[in-house]
Formats: C-alpha cells, sequence, structure tokens
C-alpha cells in the first residue's frame, strides 16, 4: 500500500529502502510469469485474478503504467484550481441588477402571456354572449314570483321591479326586462385557497353590465376556467344591477340634462375610498381607466373622481365606484318629490 501512495506522487514520510522500484512497477511478477509455462497448474492457479482480469502476467508493468497515466489524467481534472475574480463592489451590484431584471422580465412576460389568453376568451365571450341570452331566454322556465310576473307580461319594465320593492333571483329577469345590455369585463386574475391536498388555483373575474341610460351591475365569480369565470361573474353583476341617478349637480353648468351626478357621492369597498364630484357639460371623464368603464356604462358623461388608499387592487377599486353610483338614491332631491 505504501510503495502505491509513494508511486502515485503523494509526499508521505517513508523508507525508501524498504521499496523496491522494480517491485513497485510488477516487473518481479512479469519475471516469474515468464519462468513458468503458461498451461500448467501452477501459472492458473498463482495468477488466477490476473487471468479472470484478462491481464497476462508477463505484461504486467505496462497494463500498470497504462493505469497510473489514467488515474494522473483523472486527478488532474479534479484538482483543477478554480479561477477566483475579485470584483469590486459596483460590478457586483451590477451583476445582481442584471439578475433580477432577468427574472422580473421572466414574470412580466409570464403575466403579458396570461393577459392574452384572457383577451382572446374575452373576446369569445362577447361574441357568444348574446346568442346564449337569447337562448336561455327561450328555455327559461321561471323559479320566482317576479319571474312568473314578467313571463305573464304584468311587469313590463325593471322600473316597475324597483318600485315594487321585489328581490331580483334570476338575472334572465334583467335580460328580459332590459335587452339592450352591454358586458365589459373589469379584470380577470389567477387567485389561490391552500387546502389539505395542496394549492388550489382559480380564475376570477370581474364582471360590470350596463345598459348606457342610468342602470349599472357589478359582480364577480370564479371558476377553473376563465369562460366560466366570466358567465359566474356576468350572471352575478346582472343579479346586483341598481339604477344610478343622473342630473347636473355642477355650479359651472346648470344646463339641467341628465350627463351628470345630481350632487356628490362617496363609495368605499376594502381599502379604497373614491368620491365623485359633478362636472359640467363638455368636460368628460376625469378618472381612471376601471372608473371609465363602469361610468359609460351607467350612463355618465361628465364628471371628477378622488380616489384614496390601495387604488391599485382592481376589484377594490371597481366596487367602491359601484358603492359610489348605488348610493346615488339615498338622498330624495327635489325632483323626486310626488306631486
Amino acid at each position: 500500500m505504501l510503495s502505491g501512495i509513494v508511486d502515485a506522487g503523494v509526499p508521505v514520510p517513508h523508507d525508501e529502502g524498504r521499496i523496491v522500484k522494480n517491485m513497485v512497477k510488477g516487473e518481479h511478477i512479469a519475471k516469474y510469469g515468464k519462468s513458468l509455462d503458461a498451461g500448467s497448474e501452477v501459472y492458473s492457479s498463482k495468477f488466477s485474478r490476473y487471468l479472470a482480469e484478462k491481464v497476462s502476467p508477463e505484461k504486467l508493468p505496462e497494463h500498470v503504467t497504462k493505469v497510473k497515466a489514467e488515474i494522473d489524467g483523472r486527478s488532474r481534472l479534479i484538482q483543477k484550481p478554480r479561477l477566483r475574480l475579485k470584483l469590486s463592489l459596483r460590478l457586483r451590484l451590477r451583476l445582481r441588477l442584471k439578475l433580477r431584471l432577468k427574472l422580473r422580465l421572466s414574470w412580466v412576460r409570464k403575466c403579458r402571456l396570461r393577459r392574452k389568453l384572457a383577451r382572446r376568451v374575452v373576446i369569445k365571450h362577447d361574441i357568444k354572449a348574446k346568442q346564449r341570452e337569447t337562448s336561455s331566454l327561450e328555455t327559461w322556465v321561471p323559479r320566482t314570483r317576479l319571474g312568473r310576473l314578467i313571463q305573464e307580461g304584468k311587469i313590463s319594465s325593471i322600473d316597475e321591479v324597483f318600485l315594487s320593492g321585489l328581490k331580483i333571483s334570476e338575472h334572465q329577469i334583467v335580460d328580459a326586462l332590459l335587452p339592450d345590455l352591454q358586458e365589459e369585463v373589469i379584470n380577470v386574475n389567477l387567485v389561490q385557497k391552500q387546502t389539505d391536498a395542496g394549492e388550489k388555483s382559480r380564475f376570477k373575474a370581474i364582471v360590470a353590465v350596463g345598459n348606457r341610460d342610468g342602470y349599472i351591475g357589478l359582480g364577480g365569480g370564479k371558476a377553473s376556467q376563465v369562460r366560466n369565470a366570466i358567465e359566474k361573474a356576468a350572471a352575478a353583476a346582472r343579479l346586483n344591477i341598481v339604477p344610478v341617478k343622473r342630473g347636473c349637480g355642477s355650479w359651472e353648468c346648470g344646463c339641467g340634462k341628465p350627463h351628470s351626478v345630481p350632487f356628490e357621492v362617496e363609495g368605499k369597498c376594502g381599502g379604497v375610498r373614491v368620491v365623485i364630484v359633478p362636472g359640467p357639460r363638455g368636460l368628460g371623464l376625469v378618472a381612471s381607466e376601471v372608473a371609465k368603464v363602469i361610468l359609460g356604462l351607467a350612463g355618465v358623461k361628465d364628471l371628477w373622481m378622488r380616489s384614496f388608499g390601495a387604488t391599485r387592487t382592481v376589484p377594490s377599486f371597481a366596487f367602491a365606484v359601484f358603492d359610489a353610483l348605488k348610493k346615488s338614491y339615498n338622498l330624495i332631491t327635489q325632483a323626486d318629490w310626488v306631486r
């Protein structure tokens, strides 16, 4: 064992007089093998291990040098020193920033791809929405008293529904009374729920419906597929439909036409609070894109909006705007007095 360690070049303290160099390479075994007859029993018994590995004892020194060369080559590959670069602090920060940007870009690409897929589903949903409405109305069997009254023709307008105080429990009621209803998908997001089996992922959709003439509804729905989530949200939005009081509440205008809200209203949902201020005619909607979609479906054309809180949370912001429009009928003006 010691001779093999010394022959491999490992610096181990030893007595060099005890090791014979020709014995390390196996020359004495090759000499003894040549002296014997290759077919004899002594030859096969003495060199059984070499013969089992298909190594002739006469060529043992060549085999030892070949194995030693292979071991030296492997050890050089293993013991190859690594280059350590002494990087400055500025260069380290640059490399870290590049890595973060790469990770950020990959995340942004995933989000863009998810939005593209959601847009495609939304476009398909808009095309097939009217077909489903007509087919659902034809095969609709009302289950509530209000539904039966509408199907019998005793109630013909949605104003009568709100005046009667009956609750809308079927979304087909809104489709029957407001045939020119329009849908807009506000937001589609991926949400997760922790269960015993792991995380359960679903899509959450927020949909707004309105006739652009004083009626607005907003609802949300969750499903494993985007289309099913949008359909659930659209049905919930129809059940939440409310009238919006419109007027000309700006002191700069005074035209008396229903282009804005009659007074300042405030809505709240979660950590978001919005304040809708009436504006003069021709001003437009001074609000964010989400608010413009909801206000446009409600039929409001001119106003200012102030928002407070976590407005980046789209569902909370959308429901805060819907809450403000819903509160427009909380105050009774002189125009609403019974004469």
